[in-house]
Parts: C-alpha cells; sequence; structure tokens
C-alpha cells in the first residue's frame, strides 16, 4: 500500500504534466524560420522583379494611344484643307481640333500623374526586391549539417536553389530583364501581401521548435552574430520583414502585412512605399488616353469645345448647342462622326504632293514627316488662293468706286445730277463733265481705298 508521501509525489507529478502539456510550445529563438514565413518574400520578389516591365508597357501603350489621336487630328485637318469649303470640311475641323485637345489632356496626364508614378514603383519596387534577395540568398546560404536558416514546412534544412523556385515555390531572386510586358499582380496588392501570414511568433508559428539553428537571427555571441558581446543594435531581414532583437535570444518578429490599414506597420517602410505605389501605378485604360470621338457631344470637354466653336460662349445652356449642333453633324452624331474620319481616311491624293505618289490614301499616312509636309502644303495652297481672292476682291472695288465717278460724269442735267447722293453739277466747270462726285462720293471712295490696301498688307 502507497504512502501517504508517495500520493503526494504522484499527485504533484500528475499536476506538473497537466500543467505542461497545456502550455503551447515556444519556438526556440534562434532557429531558423518555416515555408509559411518565407513563401509570402518570395512570391512578394518574384512579382517586385515584374513591376519595371510593367510600368514600361503601361507608358508605352499611353503614348501609342496619344500619338494615334494626334496622328488622327492631323489627318482632319490635312482633309479640311484638300477638301475645301463643305459641310464634311466643317465636321473635320471640329473633329480635328477635339482630337488634338483629347490628345493634350492625354499628355498632361503622362507627364503630370502616370510618368511619376512609374519612376516611383520602378524605384521602390526593385529597392525591396534587392532587400529581399538579399536575404534570401544569405539565408539559405548559411547552414552546416542539419542546421540553417531556410526550412521546409517539416523543418529540414533547404539549402539549394536555381535562382528561380525554393522547395517548388517561385522565388526569383536575380536582376530581371527588362521587356515591356504586361503582368497582373497576384499576390502585391495596395494594401498588402494577400498571402501573408499572421505575424504571431509565440509558438512555432514562423520558427520551427527546436532543430535547425541560425545564427542570422541572433544578436548575441553565443548563439548569433555578436563577437564577445551582443550586438546591440536592432537588426532586421527583408526591409523589415523580420527584427531580431538586439540584447538576447528572443524570437523573431515578424511585420504584418496582411491587407488592410494596419496601425501597427511602420509607415515609413519599403512594404508601405511599395503598396502605395502600386495604388497609384500606370494605368494605360485610363480615360485620358481614350479615344473618345464618338461621344464628342457628351464628353465634358467635347461638349465644352462644341461651345466655343458652335456658339461662341462657354456659359450657354445645352438647348442653345443643339440646333447648331444638329445643322452640323445632324441628328446622330455619333454616325456622323464615323462617316467624317471614314472620309478622311478613304481621301485619295488627286497628284503627287509632297513627295507622295498620286492615289495613296491618307488613311494609310502615318509618317511625321510625310503628315507635316502634307499639312504644310495644303495650308500654303490655302493662303495662296486666299491671297488672290483678297485681290481680286480688291480690284472689283477698285472698279466699283471708279464707275461711281463715271455715273456721275455721264449726267448732264442739273436736275438729274443733283439727285445722286454722290454727286453734285457745277456749272464752273470748264472743258469736261460737270456733274462730278461730291464730299460724300469722295469720302466713300477714300473709305473704301483704305480698307482694299489693309486688305493688301
Amino acid at each position: 500500500m502507497a504512502t501517504t508521501g508517495t500520493k503526494k509525489a504522484v499527485a504533484m507529478l500528475c499536476m506538473l504534466l497537466v500543467t505542461l502539456s497545456g502550455r503551447p510550445a515556444s519556438a526556440a529563438q534562434y532557429i531558423g524560420v518555416l515555408k509559411k514565413s518565407w513563401q509570402p518574400l518570395c512570391e512578394a520578389t518574384t512579382e517586385l522583379g515584374t513591376l519595371p516591365s510593367d510600368v514600361a508597357h503601361s507608358l508605352q501603350e499611353a503614348t501609342k494611344q496619344i500619338k494615334a489621336m494626334i496622328l488622327e487630328a492631323t489627318r482632319a485637318a490635312i482633309y479640311v484643307r484638300a477638301k475645301g469649303p463643305s459641310k464634311q470640311a466643317e465636321q473635320a475641323a471640329v473633329m480635328s481640333g477635339y482630337m488634338l485637345t483629347s490628345a493634350l489632356q492625354g499628355l498632361e496626364q503622362l507627364q503630370h500623374v502616370d510618368i511619376p508614378a512609374g519612376i516611383k514603383l520602378s524605384s521602390t519596387g526593385p529597392y525591396l526586391k534587392g532587400r529581399i534577395d538579399e536575404f534570401l540568398d544569405v539565408a539559405r546560404k548559411v547552414h552546416q549539417g542539419g542546421e540553417g536558416c531556410i526550412l521546409s514546412s517539416s523543418g529540414s534544412v533547404l539549402s539549394g536553389t536555381d535562382g528561380k523556385t525554393l522547395d517548388s515555390t517561385p522565388c526569383s531572386t536575380s536582376l530581371p530583364k527588362l521587356d515591356p510586358a504586361e503582368h497582373a499582380l497576384q499576390h502585391i496588392t495596395p494594401t498588402g501581401l494577400k498571402t501573408a501570414q499572421d505575424p504571431q511568433n509565440d509558438a512555432n508559428q514562423h520558427q520551427h521548435t527546436a532543430t535547425a539553428n541560425c545564427r542570422l537571427f541572433s544578436a548575441t555571441s553565443t548563439h548569433g552574430l555578436g563577437h564577445s558581446g551582443n550586438v546591440g543594435n536592432q537588426l532586421t531581414w527583408a526591409a523589415g520583414y523580420y527584427t531580431v532583437q538586439p540584447t538576447s535570444d528572443g524570437v523573431l518578429t515578424v511585420a504584418d502585412l496582411r491587407q488592410g490599414e494596419k496601425s501597427a506597420r511602420r509607415q515609413e517602410t519599403a512594404w508601405n512605399e511599395v503598396f502605395a505605389a502600386v495604388k497609384d501605378r500606370p494605368n494605360k485604360g485610363n480615360r485620358a488616353y481614350a479615344n473618345k470621338s464618338q461621344e464628342i457631344a457628351t464628353d465634358p470637354v467635347g461638349a465644352s469645345m462644341l461651345f466655343r466653336i458652335l456658339i461662341n460662349d462657354v456659359e450657354a445652356t445645352p438647348d442653345k448647342l443643339k440646333p447648331e449642333l444638329t445643322a452640323l453633324f445632324g441628328t446622330d452624331v455619333s454616325q456622323s462622326v464615323s462617316k467624317v474620319f471614314a472620309d478622311i481616311n478613304d481621301l485619295k491624293l488627286a497628284t503627287k504632293v509632297a513627295g507622295i505618289e498620286a492615289g495613296t490614301q491618307l488613311g494609310t499616312i502615318s509618317d511625321a514627316q510625310q503628315l507635316g509636309a502634307l499639312l504644310a502644303h495644303y495650308s500654303i495652297i490655302e493662303l495662296t488662293q486666299h491671297r488672290q481672292l483678297r485681290k481680286k476682291l480688291s480690284e472689283n472695288e477698285k472698279q466699283t468706286a471708279k464707275t461711281h465717278e463715271q455715273i456721275c460724269n455721264e449726267i448732264k442735267d442739273a436736275t438729274e445730277c443733283g439727285k445722286n447722293e454722290n454727286c453734285k453739277y457745277d456749272d464752273n466747270i470748264k472743258g469736261g463733265p460737270k456733274c462730278v462726285l461730291n464730299e460724300t462720293g469722295k469720302k466713300g471712295c477714300k473709305t473704301r481705298k483704305r480698307e482694299s490696301n489693309r486688305r493688301e498688307r
């Protein structure tokens, strides 16, 4: 039969076992990290490597769309001069102005918004990638026997990598090639990492229980990076993803990179810089880069232009614009716009112009030098015709003024001469017509002569 002392000892042992079984096992304080912990780093660095190429692609595509609008505007301006006075030419003139305005607004978006945003993303992204890659490269190389820093899910040490994967996880730690192409982000978002883990690390959530020591995760001289004492400064890896305690073998502090607004996340970290830059990343699909010619009547910019062009009043109400718009484009504005652009593109050069062969369709010309030469050529022709017309009008006015004087001179009767507002009868004139221009007639001739001289200048 057991003694009282033996019973007490057994009871105490049982209580101790119960207590120990209910206490979670603490992570060893300088043990390697498990796959669930380092895998988000691999996923992040792989995507970070695609950001410069994605930015380049977006900016190039935006530039192409702006260029296309400039080409449309230029062809429309050429059409106006080549076609001559007509309703189609008036429609083309309006569309040329609208397309040029749209292109300039696209350039504003590109210059002041998307290029700066692209530069920010292309600088913060590679910086963060470099910090992550440096850690992963060093951590996988720090191993000896069963000791190491990068562990599998089961706790075995991982040391080998081809620079593209780590334990079957995509993990590109090499310098990416800049090849403009669109890349969708699967893991990095404007508010965090989709696959980021809960940062709690007090019961082997991120580090293994008791195997695979890692000197990178300790600041002491016994187990870590210290020589004759503690490092004394807080160490961080992967741009703050892991933080090593400065004076003791404490467990790693893991940054909370989960999606959402995390008040505990330090706002100055490189991670947050990237998340913010991703939020503002250039977007080739921005409306500022779109050809909105079919929406000219409803687009705010187009409507404002139509107010200026058709009624010369930017503050007028839409009901005042509608009659003018209908008169120019008809009831179906979109259809008329499509028709005028089709006419512009189908226009064939009647003769060889600016070094471009006769019969060439205007819509097939995209060379900047050729379009510029065509625009200048037809503009000069238009100016020449205008100058010739003014000269002819001036000559007609001079002839008209002379005819008034002749009319007076041909009147012989004094009474009839007095009836003409431009004539007077002077009986004192000897040897010539007595009915001549009066002061009113002379002033009219002088006024017309001055106006004619101004137009000739």
